[in-house]
């Protein structure tokens, strides 16, 4: 049967709330848990859980984006990106642009002659703005069209929450594995053991299992 991610349902004052009874439930009393200390766990338990199960959470961190482009240049630094080298870009007029390692770009575009690159069409992920900014650096040949519209397609990571009414950016199904990965953490963070409980449910996690 084909793993179906649940939509997100759970906010981030639940998850906090969950995560933050079950520490002071382990930990001496006159013990504080700062809030930040609680949602830098839980964040960093749904950036660990969507690695472990990549294979079953790719679609739902895929993600389509239309871009702009100025001079050339698309600015891709507010996007967060999990993997530079599985972005794709596509024009809706001039197709498919492969984005290449900047050295093979490079060297294509010394290389080529004038009628080669009169048709070519090809990118590269480079710096903008004197080196600040991360960017995507397109080649259009003199024989090609107008861009219409362009979409990146990329892996991202999970967003982080701003706000305790925010959803856990991670299906539904997972919320569960984050909690006891957040309680994990704070624990040992503290120097003390997790639950045994949830030490177990966490040892044996299985990529491909639904929890």
């Amino acid at each position: 049967m084909a793993f179906v991610p649940l939509n997100p349902v759970t906010t981030v004052k639940q998850a906090r709330a969950n995560v933050r009874a079950r520490c002071r439930a382990e930990i001496p009393q006159k013990s504080k848990l700062l809030t930040k200390q609680v949602d830098d766990a839980i964040y960093d338990a749904m950036v660990y859980v969507k690695q472990v199960f990549k294979d079953q959470l790719w679609q739902f961190y895929w993600t389509d984006e239309v871009v702009t482009q100025t001079s050339n240049v698309i600015d891709i630094s507010a996007l967060v990106i999990e993997d530079i080298e599985s972005m794709s870009l596509v024009d809706s007029s001039l197709g498919k642009i492969e984005i290449y390692a900047p050295d093979f770009y490079e060297e294509y575009l010394n290389n080529a002659d004038s009628t080669t690159l009169a048709s070519t069409l090809m990118a590269k992920v480079t710096n903008t703005a004197a080196d600040t900014k991360l960017g995507i650096t397109i080649y259009k040949g003199s024989s090609l069209g107008a861009f219409a519209t362009l979409t990146l397609t990329y892996q991202r990571i999970p967003t982080r929450f701003s706000t305790a009414a925010d959803k856990l950016d991670i299906p539904e199904n997972f919320v569960s594995i984050v909690k006891d990965k957040a309680i994990q953490d704070i624990l040992s963070a503290l120097g003390i053991n997790p639950p045994p409980d949830i030490a177990k449910r966490l040892e044996q996690l299985t990529p491909g299992v639904e929890q």
